[in-house]
Formats: C-alpha cells, sequence, structure tokens
C-alpha cells in the first residue's frame, strides 16, 4: 500500500493495510513505540533508524496474525489511554507485573527520543595572500571546532553570506565597531558595580556608522553583555557616558533589568 501512496507513512500505511484488508502489517505508531519500550526496557532511540527497525521487527513478532486490524487498534489505543507520556495508569495497568519501566522506575526516561540538532549557518571568508607570487600564509585551526588541528587560509568568518571584498571590508569594520561598543558597555557595568549577570538595558546616541554596527551585531552584543534591549535613541542629553569608540562618539546609559 505504502508504494502506491508514497506520502503515506508506514505506521499508518500498516494501520489501513491491517484493519481494512486484514493485512498482517504491525502499525508502530508513537502510543506503540512507548508501550513496547516501556514493556520490554528498550533504550535504542525510537527517532533512530536502528531503532525503527527494532521497534518494527519487535512489534511484527507480537502482531496476531489471524486478527491483526484489532491488534494494532487495541495496541494504539492502550498506548493512547493506559500507557500515556505523563502519569501513565500503571495501577491497572495489565503488564504492571511484568513491565520494566516501572519495575526499574525509569517511565519518565523511556522511550528514548534523540534530540535534534540545532542547524547554524556559518560563513567562512579566508584571505588568501600572495606574497610576491612566492609564499602565502597558513595557519593553524585550534579549539574543539570543525577541522580541529588542520591548516587554513586565515580566517574571518561573519553572521552573513558576503558577496564581494567591499562587502568583507565593510563588515570588518562593523565587527571591529561593535566589539569596541561590548568593551565600553561592559567598563560601564564595572563602574556602576553591576554584577556579571545582571541584564541591563543599553541605550546609546551615536552616528549612523556605529548604529549600522550595532544593529548588524545586536545578537552577539546582547550575548555579550546580558542585555534585553540595546535601543539606538536620538539624544542622551548630558544623562550616561561619552566614548570614543574607534574614532567615533557614542554616549552610553545603561540600567538594570528587574527579573
Amino acid at each position: 500500500m505504502h508504494r502506491f501512496w508514497p506520502s503515506l507513512r508506514n505506521d499508518t500505511a500498516s494501520a489501513i493495510a491491517s484493519i481494512a484488508f486484514d493485512q498482517p502489517h504491525a502499525a508502530v505508531d508513537g502510543n506503540v513505540f512507548r508501550v513496547l519500550s516501556r514493556v520490554f526496557g528498550i533504550n535504542t532511540p525510537i527517532n533512530d533508524p536502528k531503532g525503527v527497525k527494532e521497534f518494527k521487527t519487535l512489534a511484527e513478532e507480537l502482531l496476531n496474525a489471524d486478527d491483526p486490524g484489532t491488534h494494532n487498534q487495541a495496541l494504539m489505543e492502550f498506548g493512547a489511554l493506559v500507557c500515556t507520556p505523563k502519569k501513565p495508569k500503571c495501577d491497572t495497568c495489565i503488564f504492571n507485573h511484568t513491565c520494566f519501566a516501572l519495575q526499574e522506575k525509569s517511565i519518565d526516561q523511556l522511550p528514548v527520543k534523540l534530540k535534534k540538532l540545532k542547524i547554524r549557518k556559518r560563513y567562512f571568508n579566508y584571505l588568501v595572500f600572495d606574497i610576491k607570487g612566492e609564499s602565502t600564509i597558513l595557519r593553524q585551526r585550534k579549539g574543539k571546532g570543525i577541522w580541529q588541528n588542520l591548516y587554513e587560509f586565515p580566517l574571518y568568518e561573519t553572521i552573513h553570506n558576503l558577496q564581494d571584498e567591499t562587502e568583507l571590508t565593510e563588515d570588518l569594520l562593523l565587527e571591529g565597531l561593535a566589539r569596541e561598543f561590548v568593551n565600553k558597555v561592559q567598563n560601564m557595568r564595572k563602574s556602576a558595580d553591576l554584577e556579571v549577570t545582571q541584564r541591563i538595558r543599553v541605550e546609546f546616541a551615536a552616528d549612523d556608522e556605529v548604529g549600522a554596527a550595532v544593529l548588524a551585531y545586536e545578537d552577539y552584543i546582547k550575548a555579550e553583555t546580558l542585555a534585553l534591549e540595546c535601543a539606538r535613541v536620538p539624544d542622551l542629553g548630558e544623562s550616561g557616558e561619552e566614548w570614543d569608540v574607534n574614532g567615533h562618539s557614542v554616549r552610553i546609559r545603561i540600567g538594570k533589568v528587574k527579573v
């Protein structure tokens, strides 16, 4: 059936085949994964190909081939009504004398599901130096990141894709301003005796170039300063402190944020 309707999930196709056509196919949905993992103590992740195969094989072995439709419906309903994700009805469960998870007090840990990795886009801009046509510059990557200890051209990583050398130069200037801005904010935090973990609101008055840098690197600035908000204002008057940020006059005011 899955061959004729490719968009159907395997568990849906198996359920239809068994219930509607009395075909001996075990349906393994989220409820069945939960029941089998707890009763049999299976800690193979249910969203891993190996785990899917393992649970499918077990379900096929347990299937009542004489009445597969009723069997699948009963097991899915059992997981939905008795062996629920939270606060399962273990006291009245027919498997409470043999259930692995109940005996080992691991109900909350089963089934196991792999956490999805958060994909972060990274943009690597390599600077290739041609020194009189005879040599260049390489460096060794340090830390625990990608390609650890391998050699590469000098790298400048950005938060977005750069189109050409002009944009790279502009981004270098913006990043330099943003980093210096963070340093100034941190110095003000220290002079105001604010805790490192104290969330703050940062207000600043500056020219368009510094404003563009703060806007481009807003997430970086928030992460480094723990500021909930970094707002550019037209004029701060005499309040706050005036700083020189890479040749730009910037007036900054910080305040505590109640948590």
